[in-house]
């Protein structure tokens, strides 16, 4: 479902992403690559972006015009695409286990090791970053959606 986030030192190739929320509901908004104009099938999601127009490829955006200048004004990003802060990269791992009740129980285990050489302070940080974008309205709206007739 996830894909893997990118460690320091990495490129980015889409819009910036700082908040690990919008990192994530992209991320899930997007699990399936979106279909192409040409009819080319991606075999991910940050394949088909790389192959857009927007970010110098030959294919049409994935997004019409008109949803694209809604993003492009309330994001300041040209599309949905959203990357992950290098700083976010730990807790983007770790989300991808908390957000799936059959893997759920290794997630703290999972995030101790990854950040056993952190400080303590660095450590709530992050777990601070990681509960808030699971928790966030955009997050929240993907993973449990309302269902109408249900307060």
């Amino acid at each position: 479902m996830l894909q893997e986030p990118r460690r320091e030192g990495q490129g980015q190739e889409g819009g910036a992403g700082k908040s690990l929320a919008e990192w994530l509901a992209f991320r899930l908004r997007f699990s399936t690559p979106p279909a192409a104009a040409s009819g080319k099938v991606y075999d991910s999601t940050d394949e088909r972006c790389a192959a857009c127009s927007i970010f110098g490829g030959k294919e049409d955006p994935c997004q019409n015009k008109g949803i694209l200048a809604e993003i492009r004004e309330k994001t300041g990003r040209p599309c949905p695409r959203v990357d992950l802060d290098p700083e976010n990269a730990v807790p983007a791992d770790v989300v991808k286990y908390v957000i799936d009740e059959r893997v759920a129980g290794f997630a703290p285990s999972h995030f101790d090791d990854w950040t056993s050489d952190w400080s303590p302070l660095e450590r709530i940080e992050a777990r601070n970053r990681l509960v808030d974008a699971v928790h966030s309205p955009a997050v929240d709206l993907i993973l449990r959606p309302k269902r109408p007739g249900l307060k």
